[in-house]
């Protein structure tokens, strides 16, 4: 699978995108020019793990973040990056915007105010921001994730219970998750992640 969630998908992106070759690449980052495409060609398709030297010097050559070719997290950075690489795919586009209130919008009881739920700990002079996933089983789940946080701050469950549900999550979703199959399918016809046209 060439999901642009691997590091093979972004890897291949990021080359792409830098309009370089898998020789080019190769040679650039100190390979053999007898076998550079193959070392590239392996990393794309996930069947081999570049070390951190080599990790290190694609980084250079391709001019991006080390972050975007390895699964570490530094104080939070996996996440985002893997947010930044959620939003390219076709299967999990989602919007950033901001928030014209945090007050309760009145058509869905499942929201709630996040000044009210977090108090004092809520003053700041930053505008309320927001990310919408166009992901049926990823906006299933936040929603339930946001109607156990609205119980846990409302203490109707305690907080043992409220992690033991993250604990036992997605063995306790009682809807459906989003079909990997799919989606891999998906990206073996079309492997740079981009739907046609």
């Amino acid at each position: 699978m060439k999901s642009l969630m691997t590091l093979g998908g972004r890897l291949t992106k990021i080359r792409t995108f830098r309009k370089m070759t898998q020789a080019a690449l190769g040679v650039a980052c100190g390979f053999n020019p007898t076998n550079a495409s193959i070392r590239i060609s392996q990393y794309e398709m996930n069947k081999k793990v570049p070390k951190d030297e080599v990790i290190d010097k694609l980084a250079e050559v391709l001019e991006i973040s080390k972050y975007h070719l390895t699964d570490s997290d530094i104080e939070g950075v996996g996440f985002i990056i893997h947010l930044f690489w959620m939003e390219e795919s076709d299967f999990s586009p989602f919007h950033i915007f901001p928030l014209p209130s945090a007050k309760t919008h009145p058509d869905d009881d499942s929201v709630f105010s996040i000044k009210e739920s977090y108090g004092d700990a809520y003053k700041h002079k930053r505008k309320d921001i927001a990310i919408a996933i166009e992901n049926p089983g990823f906006d299933e789940f936040t929603k339930r994730w946001m109607e156990m946080k609205r119980k846990l701050i409302a203490k109707e469950i305690t907080h043992d219970e409220y992690f033991d549900w993250k604990l036992r999550w997605p063995d306790n979703a009682d809807y459906p998750l989003p079909d990997y199959d799919a989606i891999e399918e998906f990206y073996e016809k079309n492997p740079d992640g981009v739907k046609p046209m």
